[in-house]
């Protein structure tokens, strides 16, 4: 298997994210964590926006400046994954890696389109994906080494401390 890019630190990298099948409380703490190593150019958040399981997402959003794109079939996760990854590829040719954020099992296709054009790939989930998906990414982290955070909206925090 290649050297995986996303080794190197300031590497550019996108990064996805698969809101129905990681928990908000994991992903501020994740994306900090991605930040601090690498240049992260582009967040991506997939889900059902309208489901209230998501709600927790609202502040995570607004903290990290996540571009949102709504499902309205949750089974076309892998299909809006691999639009969005060609999207990113097309038009942003200096990201040379991608970080998947996800527990989904069935991101063969878009993991090989990478493979292809030869990017890099991080896939950040739990073991149940990381044994399913095994030798088709660079690098694997388990989401549960980060714990467990909310993110505050900036805006409104700065808000409530000058009104209190």
């Amino acid at each position: 298997m290649s050297t995986c890019s996303c080794s190197r630190e300031k590497d550019s990298i996108a990064v996805i994210i698969d809101t129905g099948y990681v928990p908000h409380r994991k992903v501020h703490e994740t994306l900090k964590w991605l930040k601090s190593r690498y240049n992260v150019v582009t967040i991506v958040a997939v889900g059902n926006w309208t489901l209230d399981s998501l709600q927790g997402y609202e502040d995570v959003v607004l903290y990290h400046g996540i571009r949102c794109v709504h499902l309205f079939e949750t089974d076309m996760v892998s299909s809006q994954v691999i639009m969005e990854v060609m999207e990113i590829t097309q038009s942003r040719s200096h990201i040379n890696a991608f970080a998947f954020i996800s527990s989904y099992p069935y991101m063969h296709n878009t993991f090989c389109y990478l493979r292809r054009l030869n990017k890099s790939i991080m896939m950040i989930g739990n073991a149940n994906v990381k044994a399913r998906l095994n030798m088709l990414y660079d690098e694997f982290m388990d989401i549960n080494m980060f714990p467990d955070s909310e993110a505050r909206d900036p805006v409104a925090s700065a808000n409530k401390q000058i009104v209190e």
